[in-house]
C-alpha cells in the first residue's frame, strides 16, 4: 500500500471523525460549563478556549506544516480535561463519559497500529486518573461498577473500530495488489512498475542510492503468435516473466511493460552491474526451450538513474538503448 502521512484526514468516512471531534467536544463544553460554570468559571473559560481549538486545528490541519495539528488536539484536550476533572469535581461525577470516543478520533485520524497504541495510552490514562481520584485524592469519580462498565465499553468500542480498521486496510491492499498486477504474467503491470520507478527515483534524488532500469523486448515475438497463435504467445510471455523472476534478487522487481516488453527495476546497482543481470538473462533466455516454440531471444536496454532526473527522460533513454539493441537483437546496450 502506498505511504501516506499518518496524521492526515483519510477520505469519506474519516471526514465523520472531523465532524464527530468538533461535535463530542461543544458536548463536552457543555456539559463542563453547565457542571463547573459558575462555581468554577476559570475551567467553564478552558472548555469553551478548547472548544474553539478543535475547529481551528481541524482549519489549520489541511496545511501541510500543520498536519499534525487536528491528531494533537484529538489527544491533548480528553488528556487534558481529565486531571482537571478530579481536581474539581469534588465527589460529583466527572463528564468522562464521552472519552469513549477517543478510539474513533485515533482510527480515524491515523493509522492502525498509532490508533490502537493511543486508544490504549487514552485507556491507561483513564485508569490512572480513576485512580488516583480514588486514593489520592479522596474523590470517587464515578461509582466502580459504573466504572467498569465504562471500561468493557471502552474495550468493546476500540476492538471494534480496530477490527474494521484491520479490515479496511486489507481489502485496501488487495485492491491495489490486484489493480497493479498484469492479469496475463502475474508479475507487477506498468501502473504498477511506474509508481515503483518513481519511488526509488525520489530515494535516488533524496539519498543518491544508485538504481538501474532495464527493459527488455523479445525478439520477433510477432512470429510467435503468427505462427502458434496468441494461446501460446500468452504461455511464452509468462514463462518468460516467471523465468526471469526466478533469477532476480528479492529487492529487484519485474513487471509487464506493455505487449512483449518487460521493465526490471535494480535498486542498489550502477549501470554496470545492471548490465551483468542483463546479460545474465539474456544467456538464460538463449537456452531455454519454450513448449512448441523453441528458444525465444530478448534484447536488453540498460540505464542507471540520475540525480534529478524526470521520470519521463529516464524511460526514453531506457527506450533509446533498448531500441539500439533491437537492431542487432538478442544483446545488452547499457549508458549511465
Amino acid at each position: 500500500m502506498e505511504a501516506s502521512n499518518l496524521f492526515t484526514f483519510k477520505p469519506i468516512k474519516h471526514r465523520i471523525a472531523k465532524g464527530f471531534l468538533a461535535t463530542t467536544a461543544v458536548l463536552s463544553f457543555i456539559n463542563i460549563f453547565v457542571t463547573y460554570g459558575w462555581e468554577q468559571p476559570a475551567f467553564a473559560i478552558g472548555s469553551l478556549i478548547a472548544t474553539l481549538i478543535v475547529p481551528l486545528a481541524l482549519f489549520l490541519g489541511r496545511y501541510p506544516r500543520l498536519h499534525w495539528l487536528p491528531l494533537a488536539v484529538a489527544i491533548l484536550i480528553p488528556i487534558g480535561f481529565q486531571f482537571p476533572s478530579a481536581i474539581f469535581s469534588l465527589g460529583r461525577e466527572a463528564p468522562i463519559f464521552w472519552f469513549i470516543a477517543g478510539p474513533v478520533f485515533f482510527f480515524g485520524l491515523s493509522n492502525l497500529y498509532i490508533g490502537l497504541f493511543l486508544s490504549l495510552a487514552l485507556m491507561a490514562t483513564l485508569i490512572a486518573n480513576f485512580l488516583y481520584s480514588l486514593y489520592g485524592l479522596g474523590v470517587e469519580l464515578l461509582p466502580v461498577n459504573t466504572f467498569i462498565s465504562l471500561l468493557i465499553t471502552y474495550l468493546f468500542v476500540m476492538m471494534l473500530l480496530w477490527i474494521n480498521e484491520r479490515d479496511r486496510l486489507k481489502e485496501e491492499l488487495e485492491l491495489n495488489d490486484s489493480a497493479s498486477l498484469d492479469f496475463l504474467t502475474k508479475v507487477r503491470n506498468r501502473r504498477g512498475m511506474a509508481s515503483i520507478i518513481e519511488q526509488n527515483l525520489s530515494l535516488q534524488n533524496r539519498y543518491l542510492t544508485p538504481c538501474s532500469i532495464i527493459l527488455l523486448d523479445l525478439d520477433n515475438f510477432k512470429r510467435v503468435n503468427d505462427r502458434f497463435g496468441h494461446a501460446i504467445g500468452d504461455d511464452v510471455l509468462f514463462n518468460v516473466a516467471t523465468l526471469c523472476a526466478s533469477h532476480l534478487r528479492e529487492t529487484d522487481v519485474l513487471g509487464r511493460w506493455g505487449g512483449e516488453e518487460f521493465v526490471i527495476v535494480a535498486p542498489g546497482l550502477v549501470c554496470g552491474q545492471a548490465q551483468q543481470m542483463a546479460e545474465k538473462l539474456r544467456q538464460i533466455l538463449l537456452t531455454h526451450h519454450h513448449p512448441d516454440v523453441g528458444v525465444v531471444t530478448g534484447s536488453f536496454g540498460v540505464v542507471s538513474m540520475r540525480s534529478g532526473e524526470p521520470l519521463k527522460r529516464l524511460l526514453e533513454r531506457a527506450d533509446e538503448m533498448m531500441y539500439e539493441a533491437k537492431q542487432t537483437k538478442n544483446c545488452v546496450v547499457a549508458s549511465e
